[in-house]
C-alpha cells in the first residue's frame, strides 16, 4: 500500500458520506478548537498538538507510575499481589488511550484544486480514511437554538452540508465564539471554491436604506440564574440599568462569610495549638478563605462581573458606563437592542439553565456590539429589552 493511499476499510463517494455522517451524528470530528496548517501544498485542519501532547503524556505517565509504586510496594503489604494483578490491565488500557491521544487526532485534509476532501479518524491501530467528493458539499457556520439538546443553545458550529442528501449536516467542530472557528471556517471555504455560509452574521436595516452586518451568538460575558439588573427610570429623560438587591445581597453575604472567616483567625489558631494542630496550617487556610471571599465579593459589588450601572441621557445624547474602565458611546449611534440566549453549564451540582443576553447593536463601529448584562431571568429581560428600545426609540432584534 503506498503512502497516503486509503485504508483498506475506507470508503469513498457518497458511501463514505453516509458513513461519516453516521459516525459522527452524535459529536464532532474534532473534539476541541480547531486549528489549520500547512503540509507542503495540503492543507490540514485538525485539534492542537499542545493539548494532546499534554493529554495524552499525562493519561500514560500516570497509570504507569502508579502500577510502579504498586508493583515497588504491594509485595510488603497483604493482598499486594492481587492488586498489581488487577491494576496492570487498567494502567495499560489508560496508557493506550494516552498512546492514542498523544498519536492520533482526527483532521481534514485537501489540495487546492482536488476534487475530493479526506477524513481521517480512528485509533493507533485500526487508522481509517474517508474520501469525500466536493461536488455539492459547502462549509457552513450556524448558531444551535437549543431545540433538539439544550446545551447547544448558543453554540457556535462548524458543519460540512450536502446539497440534496437527507442527513446533509457533518458535524465538524463546535466553540462557544465564532472566533474559535473562523480560521477552520475559512480554510474550509478555500478548499470548496468559496461554497460557505455563515449564518453567524445577520444584517439589520437602518434608517435611509442602510445596513450593517453583526453577529448573533452571545458575547458570553457571564450570567447569574437569578434576575440580576433592572432598568430604572429616575427622570423622563434619563433610564439607568442598575443591579438589583438579590444581586447586591449575593454579593454581600460573601463579604460577611469573608469578614466572618478573618474574624476566626484568633479562634483557629488557639484551637490548633490546643489540640496539637498544626498552627500555621489552620492559620493559613482561614487566612486564605478570608480574604478571597472579601476581594471577590468587593468585585462583584463594584461591577467587575457585569453588573455595572449603565446610565442613559437623551438630554446629553449620551450613554456610559460608571466605574473603572467604563465607556461613552453616543445615543445616535447606537442602531438595535438585542437579546441572544446561551445554555450555561452548570458547576458541581447547580443545574444548567439557559442565559439571556441585552446587547446594543452600534452603528458606529458598524456591528459592534456593547454587552450590558445577561441572567437566566427571561421575562425580567425581555421586560426590560422593550422599555429600553421604547426609550431610545431602536428596534429589538431577537437572536434566541
Amino acid at each position: 500500500m503506498r503512502p497516503g493511499q486509503p485504508h483498506s476499510q475506507d470508503a469513498a463517494g457518497d458511501d463514505a458520506w453516509a458513513l461519516a455522517v453516521t459516525k459522527f451524528g452524535e459529536g464532532a470530528l474534532l473534539n476541541s478548537r480547531p486549528v489549520v496548517r500547512r503540509e507542503f501544498d495540503r492543507v490540514v485542519i485538525t485539534t492542537s498538538a499542545a493539548g494532546s501532547m499534554v493529554l495524552g503524556a499525562a493519561m500514560i505517565a500516570i497509570p504507569a507510575g502508579v502500577a510502579a509504586m504498586i508493583w515497588l510496594i504491594g509485595r510488603r503489604v497483604p493482598g499486594g499481589a492481587a492488586l498489581l494483578i488487577f491494576s496492570l490491565p487498567v494502567a495499560g488500557l489508560i496508557c493506550l488511550v494516552g498512546l492514542h491521544i498523544l498519536l492520533c487526532r482526527n483532521r481534514i485534509t485537501g489540495r487546492a484544486g482536488e476534487p475530493e476532501l479526506r477524513l481521517r479518524y480512528g485509533t493507533v491501530l485500526f487508522p481509517k480514511q474517508l474520501v469525500l467528493a466536493r461536488q455539492g458539499l459547502s462549509a457552513e457556520l450556524w448558531v444551535g437554538e437549543g431545540s433538539d439538546w439544550p446545551a447547544d443553545k448558543g453554540m457556535v458550529y462548524l458543519t460540512l452540508r450536502k446539497e440534496g442528501s437527507p442527513a446533509s449536516r457533518l458535524r465538524l467542530a463546535s466553540a462557544p465564539r465564532r472566533e474559535e472557528l473562523s480560521a477552520a471556517y475559512d480554510a474550509l471555504t478555500e478548499l470548496l471554491g468559496g461554497r460557505a455560509r455563515d449564518g453567524t452574521v445577520v444584517e439589520i436595516e437602518l434608517p435611509r436604506g442602510r445596513r450593517i452586518r453583526t453577529s448573533r451568538t452571545p458575547l458570553g460575558t457571564g450570567a447569574a440564574n437569578f434576575r440580576t439588573m433592572k432598568l430604572t427610570r429616575p427622570r423622563p429623560d434619563q433610564a439607568v440599568l442598575k443591579p438589583t438587591l438579590g444581586s447586591r445581597l449575593f454579593f454581600a453575604a460573601f463579604f460577611l462569610f469573608g469578614l466572618g472567616a478573618l474574624a476566626f483567625v484568633p479562634w483557629v489558631t488557639n484551637q490548633a495549638f490546643e489540640d496539637g494542630l498544626a498552627a500555621w496550617l489552620a492559620v493559613a487556610v482561614t487566612g486564605i478563605i478570608g480574604p478571597a471571599f472579601t476581594i471577590l465579593s468587593l468585585l462583584g459589588l463594584s461591577g467587575r462581573f457585569g453588573q455595572r450601572p449603565v446610565r442613559f441621557d437623551l438630554r446629553q445624547g449620551l450613554l456610559w458606563s460608571a466605574g473603572g474602565g467604563g465607556r461613552s458611546v453616543r445615543i445616535d449611534d447606537v442602531a438595535a437592542v438585542q437579546v441572544c440566549g446561551q445554555h450555561v453549564m452548570g458547576a458541581g451540582d447547580a443545574a444548567s439553565f439557559t442565559a439571556f443576553e441585552l446587547n446594543l447593536i452600534l452603528s458606529d463601529p458598524p456591528g459592534e456590539r456593547l454587552g450590558l448584562f445577561s441572567h437566566g431571568a427571561e421575562p425580567a429581560l425581555r421586560s426590560d429589552a422593550r422599555l429600553l428600545a421604547e426609550f431610545l426609540d431602536k428596534p429589538i432584534v431577537d437572536h434566541t
